[in-house]
């Protein structure tokens, strides 16, 4: 069969661009290589410097090896004697080439020196045709008997100085063989193709389906670590043209082509996507989808003849050779192609304040040195080294944490042959999180007592009277009364309640008072039927001063025959009826009876108290005393704690919401400052839904000089097994403004119901523009018992045991904003008198591992 019929059946199998193919041609030169010699090998260096490997195989049989340093213009012969022909070749690290070839020669080729040497392999009875280095002393060469009844893999520890048989097997015949990290594969004629996953200790048999299993496979190529290509076909007269495409590493094969074509000898990609594959006749063909799918290389007679092509390299995807039989070669440039692709996809900010920049580098396996820029105004910018590249390489790596905080512009900048790529800048903001307890670690816990049967709200306190006698004092705490209650106090309605069936005439209570000029403690009360209607309610005010307990009896005006199922009770420091809750108003009680009736209220003489534990989130103010968020140890994002967030079941007003900052009774107002125009806000979380419209939301807000000027709002309705992340964008009234600070809100809530319905909350590590990886893990209590702070209470310096001197540590203060950051050491050395006198919270993040102590500092 002719080679225009074969090209023509080929037609019909391969995909083909005109367009493609003319961008192509106009690329390729012919060059004709010294003596006329045939080159099974070809080595580019750089873009000008390439070196050949081959030679004559009969009529004085010739060993050759040439070079050029300016791309085919002159040429030096290192190597010309009569001798066995080179076959094969394998460089490691751009130093070294090994050769081996016909009758079982081989040599050792030092690139900078030029320097051959030819070493006795013992091996004169086989055809050497495959090398592949595993490190600068240990090689491997495949190889087959001169009587064809045998193929062998042998491995050198040495350079090649000796050899030992790795496996053989009689009958077969090898012609390509490759390794990448842990994997091998071996492949020949009749489909023989072997797989090793150990490096070459052990290897097993794979099978190719249809007619692949009877085909020559002459070359393979990891394109990665799992895209794998292989080439051949059948070298009889009615020549295949065969491609088997694997994208697990080898362990299993489609064959992307095996058509009546001449044979393929060589396949080389110069990127993930971009690859060529030559052989028999002059068969060229590239493909630019990985090898799905593969298009020919029409070249005119003058440029690629019928000689057979043998090998391809590439330098870089502007320079590339690809040598054949006779003295032939085609050389590849493109000055059209600008630099290796360079990606910078996002920036994230881990705990210790260090910024993780991610991004990907191609470059078409050509020496690429990659930098960062990084610039304070986004106009200058400095270069720092990162490393050097070869190969398609995903980028992570770390922007050590600044102590002098500050927004930051960084890009990528690779630079090979081809020329130089940059990436567009990321706007990054090293330092300390702005956002008070970002990843609600801090919180501080005090032994409260708590009357039983009670509902309590404000400041409270036992007051123990002797004799197992106590009482209750009541004071208001911020923007809540201090107050006891048998109902759910809201908005001067008095919701829920106790079960109740007697008829008193008059209420007692003992009690003793002093209040705030302006105000008055109040009684609050109510009975109601079994259908929820009102059978009577007073409010009862005292203003001045009680300064000892005293009985005090109140009417409660129940109508004649009437039948009571429901009892309402508030007892309250201030007249929050008024609007004006006041902290300056006491209210203490010690019992409270009824005249009339038998029937007792539960722990009526408020003797009987349970031990509770008051939390308290550092930086951050609850709307509801009653409702406040605990710390979450089961399963925190990050560290020790998370936010909890329950929506109380049956509870009126049940839904918790928490803001962030000094937010008097939750307004929208700037709760802390910020120093930075920040785009988005990110946060972990979670979220249980126990009825259709709830929702976990997380709001905020920027404010300049008290106007806002931007606003970005999440929220979840769907309910979540694990923790995700949520991402909000911030948006701006004009363009990004410098705020000075800062409004955040997160709850849940119910747009329709305002009872509670039992939904859970948990969020963790906010942060601002960038979202933080690498989550912390806390220690168990026994070894934290080994941090210790001392002295505690410290004057001007304290010590830190029980961490290494370069631990990062954070100091923050009893609002949650960040005052320090730096080492144990250069703690240990701060003269804390530059701070107030007060509470403090130090973070110790060693490892991976968060520790939380309390520092107290006093003045000296």
């Amino acid at each position: 069969m002719t080679k225009l019929v074969r090209y023509a059946c080929l037609f019909l199998v391969l995909i083909s661009s005109v367009t493609l193919e003319a961008q192509q041609e106009k690329y390729w030169e012919f060059y004709a290589t010294p003596k006329g010699r045939s080159n099974f090998g070809v080595h580019m260096q750089s873009a000008t410097e390439i070196i050949l490997m081959g030679g004559n195989l009969r009529n004085d049989s010739i060993t050759t090896i040439s070079s050029t340093q300016d791309s085919f213009q002159n040429w030096t012969l290192h190597s010309d004697k009569i001798g066995s022909m080179l076959l094969c070749h394998a460089v490691y690290n751009k130093q070294t080439i090994a050769v081996a070839g016909r009758d079982g020669v081989f040599g050792v080729f030092d690139i900078a020196s030029k320097q051959v040497n030819f070493k006795s392999s013992g091996l004169s009875n086989y055809h050497l045709e495959e090398l592949s280095f595993e490190d600068e002393q240990s090689l491997w060469m495949a190889g087959n008997a001169k009587s064809g009844d045998e193929a062998v893999l042998w491995k050198s520890l040495n350079q090649g100085d000796a050899w030992q048989v790795a496996w053989d097997s009689a009958g077969a015949v090898v012609h390509a063989l490759a390794f990448q990290k842990q994997t091998g594969l071996l492949a020949g004629s009749q489909g023989l193709l072997m797989r090793s996953s150990d490096q070459g200790l052990t290897w097993n048999t794979l099978s190719l389906p249809g007619f692949a299993a009877q085909r020559q496979w002459n070359d393979i190529y990891f394109v990665t670590d799992q895209l794998v290509v292989m080439v051949g076909g059948n070298p009889a007269q009615d020549s295949v043209m065969s491609i088997a495409r694997s994208t697990d590493g080898g362990q299993n094969w489609t064959v992307v082509l095996d058509s009546i074509a001449p044979m393929l000898n060589a396949v080389h990609f110069v990127s993930s996507d971009m690859g060529y594959a030559a052989g028999n006749d002059g068969a060229l063909f590239y493909t630019v989808d990985g090898g799905l799918s593969w298009i020919q290389i029409q070249l005119p007679l003058t440029v690629n003849d019928d000689r057979n092509l043998q090998d391809i390299h590439f330098y870089g995807s502007k320079f590339g050779v690809v040598s054949g039989e006779r003295g032939k070669a085609l050389f590849y440039r493109n000055f059209d192609l600008v630099g290796p692709d360079l990606q910078l996809n996002r920036a994230e900010k881990r705990v210790n304040g260090d910024v993780f920049l991610y991004g990907k580098v191609n470059p078409n396996n050509s020496a690429t040195s990659l930098n960062l820029l990084y610039s304070s105004d986004g106009i200058n910018f400095t270069s720092s080294a990162i490393g050097n590249y070869s190969g398609d390489s995903l980028i992570d790596f770390v922007i050590p944490f600044q102590q002098n905080a500050g927004q930051y512009w960084v890009k990528l900048s690779a630079t090979n042959s081809a020329g130089t790529s940059e990436t567009n800048a990321l706007t990054v903001y090293t330092g300390p999180n702005e956002i008070p307890n970002f990843d609600f670690e801090l919180w501080d816990s005090i032994a409260a007592p708590k009357p039983e049967n009670w509902g309590i709200a404000g400041r409270i306190k036992l007051e123990d009277l002797g004799g197992g006698n106590r009482a209750i004092r009541l004071q208001a705490l911020g923007e809540e009364p201090g107050a006891i209650y048998f109902a759910d106090p809201r908005d001067s309605v008095l919701l829920g309640g106790i079960a109740y069936k007697g008829t008193p005439t008059q209420m007692g209570v003992r009690l003793k008072y002093e209040t705030a000029t302006g105000d008055s403690v109040m009684v609050v009360g109510e009975f109601k039927d079994a259908a929820g209607q009102s059978l009577n309610s007073w409010v009862y005010k005292l203003a001045g001063t009680q300064s000892s307990f005293t009985d005090m009896l109140f009417d409660t005006k129940l109508p004649n025959g009437a039948q009571v199922d429901t009892f309402k009770l508030l007892l309250v420091s201030t007249n929050y009826l008024g609007g004006t809750i006041d902290s300056g108003s006491v209210l203490t009680v010690d019992s409270v009876w009824f005249v009339g009736s038998n029937e007792r209220l539960p722990n009526q003489n408020l003797d009987a108290w349970k031990p509770d534990t008051d939390f308290k989130l550092i930086g951050w103010t609850s709307n509801d005393t009653r409702n406040q968020p605990r710390p979450f140890t089961a399963n925190p994002y990050s560290g020790r704690y998370a936010l909890d967030l329950k929506s109380i079941k049956d509870l009126e007003f049940g839904y918790p919401h928490l803001h962030c900052g000094n937010v008097p009774d939750g307004r929208y107002a700037p709760g802390f400052s910020i120093s930075q125009a920040y785009t988005k806000l990110y946060g972990y979380y979670q979220f249980t839904s126990a009825q259709a419209n709830d929702s976990f939301y997380v709001n905020l807000a920027f404010f300049k000089q008290g106007q806002q000027i931007a606003w970005g709002q999440f929220v979840e309705t769907n309910s979540t097994n694990d923790y995700n992340l949520f991402e909000i964008e911030i948006n701006y009234q004009q363009n990004p403004q410098m705020p000075d600070s800062a409004w955040l809100e997160t709850g849940i809530r119910n747009g329709i119901d305002t009872k509670g319905s039992g939904s859970a909350a948990k969020l963790d590590l906010l942060s601002f523009d960038m979202p933080y990886v690498s989550p912390l893990v806390a220690k168990n209590q026994e070894e934290l018992k080994q941090i210790l702070l001392y002295p505690n209470p410290a004057g001007k310096t304290v010590r830190i045991f029980g961490v290494a001197s370069d631990a990062t540590v954070f100091v923050y203060s009893s609002d949650g904003k960040q005052v320090f950051a730096g080492t144990a050491q250069r703690l240990e050395e701060t003269d804390l008198q530059v701070w107030k006198s007060g509470v403090y919270w130090v973070r110790i993040q060693e490892e991976g591992i968060v520790h939380i102590k309390k520092l107290m500092i006093k003045p000296e």
